[in-house]
């Protein structure tokens, strides 16, 4: 079991896979853009190699 990860940084290119995590806690890693920028992400449960249910809601954050 797992959660997948996805985060649009509002590069123009939407959504994208951040990471399948399987312990709680994850911390992205990537640094931070010379400009502020909005940060959003959702999530989805992964059983085995499905994901199951519906996409979390979003959460957003200002990095920069």
């Amino acid at each position: 079991d797992s959660c997948e990860i996805q985060v649009d940084r509002a590069d123009g290119k939407g959504f994208g896979l951040l990471t399948i995590d399987t312990t709680p806690g994850y911390t992205d890693t990537q640094p931070f853009p010379a400009t502020s920028a909005k940060w959003t992400y959702k999530a989805i449960y992964r059983l085995a190699d499905d994901q199951v249910g519906v996409w979390s809601q979003t959460a957003s954050v200002t990095v920069g």
